[in-house]
């Protein structure tokens, strides 16, 4: 039996007049004890915007997402 369960997140974001509501998406999946990676043009344009929004990584193009999702997988295992 597979679980179906989510254990990790990707949230891409261009622009966002404010990042009061990706804030908390992040913050409510968390909740759910799933992990969550941000990227998008407005991340890579505010490199530390993720760790302020608690968010557990920052992918700058989909190969570093992809390789980031797999630590975070092998982490939690």
């Amino acid at each position: 039996v597979m679980d179906s369960s989510p254990q990790v997140v990707g949230i891409s974001a261009a622009y966002l007049p404010t990042t009061r509501e990706i804030g908390a998406t992040i913050a409510d999946v968390k909740r759910l004890a799933v992990r969550v990676i941000v990227g998008g043009p407005l991340f890579n344009r505010m490199p530390d915007l993720w760790r302020h929004l608690g968010a557990d990584g920052h992918g700058s193009d989909a190969r570093v997402s992809l390789m980031l999702m797999r630590k975070l997988l092998r982490a939690s295992q």
